[in-house]
């Protein structure tokens, strides 16, 4: 699955694939999809830039980052991939003026 080309929104494939592995990482304390969703927005729409290495531990729910937080490379890249294109998807958004609509399942 080659994501990083991708600057679109995701599918509702790629969204249901995320919120799985985000409901299965270490027994549900990492952020589900609509959390991340609002989580991401906040910090695309502050007043600085927040990093990767900033916000990653609290999407988690781990005050540090887990270096076992996937089971193989591939996965690694396939779930930043997506949390990247959705960053981006919003942030685009934004940066257009338009309003984003937040997920709501």
């Amino acid at each position: 699955m080659t994501v990083f080309a991708k600057n679109e929104p995701l599918t509702d494939a790629e969204l249901d694939h995320l919120g799985q592995f985000l409901r299965n990482y270490k027994r549900g304390k990492a952020m589900n999809i609509e959390e991340l969703d609002g989580f991401f927005s906040a910090l695309i729409a502050g007043p600085e830039i927040v990093m990767p290495s900033e916000y990653l531990p609290e999407l988690f729910g781990s005050e540090t980052p887990e270096t076992h937080a996937f089971n193989t490379l591939a996965e690694a890249n396939e779930i930043l991939a997506l949390l990247m294109r959705h960053w981006n998807d919003i942030a685009g958004t934004l940066s257009k003026g338009e309003v984003y609509l937040p997920l709501l399942f």
